[in-house]
């Protein structure tokens, strides 16, 4: 039998650190009951080492929101996603990018 080559070893390891990687990944996404907590007590140290009283519903229903929105989909608006179109056509080399018909 022979020795796998190191390209295999490279393709095998390199999809092993993506599957590790995305584990991580979930692993913190499904941690979720654990960072509001850890968020609401950080809010609660900041508002009162500011002398400030703040109620808990008002806190939580806050914090909910906070994580509700967190991961969506938000588009560029109108003059930021021109700008960027700007500045990509401007850094691009015109021999580069293939033209769009509209």
């Amino acid at each position: 039998m022979s020795r796998p080559g190191l390209e295999d070893s490279l393709v095998v390891m390199d999809i092993a650190d993506r599957m590790r990687r995305r584990a991580d990944t979930l692993d913190q996404a499904s941690d979720y009951d654990s960072r509001r907590r850890a968020l609401r007590e950080r809010l609660v140290q900041l508002y009162k080492a500011q002398g400030i009283a703040i109620d808990t519903d008002t806190l939580d229903s806050a914090i909910e929101q906070h994580m509700a929105r967190r991961l969506t989909y938000r588009p560029a608006r109108r003059l930021a996603a021109a700008l960027a179109r700007f500045y990509v056509r401007l850094v691009t080399p015109a021999a580069d990018v293939p033209r769009q018909e509209r």
